[in-house]
């Protein structure tokens, strides 16, 4: 199911997202199934919000 939903946002121009990811096998599914992004504590804890955009300023040019 969740190959098929990864697919369906690509086919819709939309980007995915795979929240949770906790271990190198999950991450190595993920690459497979294609996600967009990825996170989890297997690449970051979590951050305070100030903490965040110090160490990831790209957020806020999202934004805009």
């Amino acid at each position: 199911m969740v190959e098929v939903i990864v697919l369906l946002a690509r086919r819709l121009g939309i980007e995915s997202l795979a929240e949770g990811v906790e271990t190198e096998e999950q991450l190595a599914i993920i690459r497979e199934l294609g996600f967009n992004y990825v996170q989890g504590f297997l690449l970051e804890r979590p951050l305070p919000e100030e903490e965040l955009l110090l160490k990831y300023p790209e957020i806020l040019s999202r934004d805009s």
